[in-house]
């Protein structure tokens, strides 16, 4: 598991659904979790504040033990949108995870910003020939954390 910095967070898509996962939405992954030994858990919210997984280490698992869940902070069934999901079927569930940067101090000494006016043709399959397609190499002589973030406006 990686540690994220403070001003960014996960945010997961699916393309299909089942088990109570929405099909085509957006969800947000609030922590990744292991304790001891236990499972490798992701604790999920669906924006919706509904529709949460059904199956292993769900609200109503049969999995969950009092002593899991004190050790994984799980302290009620509720439908709320908020729910945990093994390592396992987070990645059978979701088909995209990606890293949302905080860009409200973008003008600072460790952001590179480059201004791209490419407009070569990408090939996205959603948008075909209106994409643009912006391709860049970076390397370094020392080894340092990248964060990688793409924003338009």
């Amino acid at each position: 598991m990686a540690a994220l910095p403070n001003n960014a967070m996960l945010q997961a898509g699916t393309r299909s659904g089942g088990n109570g996962i929405i099909g085509g939405h957006a969800y947000t992954v609030l922590r990744q979790i292991q304790v001891g030994e236990g499972p490798k858990l992701m604790e999920v919210r669906n924006p919706w504040a509904g529709f949460e997984w059904t199956g292993d280490y769900s609200d109503n698992s049969d999995l969950w033990t009092e002593a899991l869940k004190e050790d994984y902070g799980f302290s009620e069934v509720r439908n709320d949108g908020v729910f945990f999901i093994s390592y396992d079927d987070y990645f059978t569930n979701f088909t995209e995870t990606f890293i949302n940067h905080d860009t409200s101090d973008l003008f600072r000494a460790d952001w590179l910003i480059l201004d791209d006016k490419t407009d070569s043709p990408g090939s996205y399959p959603q948008c075909g020939v209106t994409c643009t397609r912006h391709e860049f190499r970076l390397t370094s002589t020392v080894t340092q954390k990248v964060i990688v973030s793409g924003n338009t406006w």
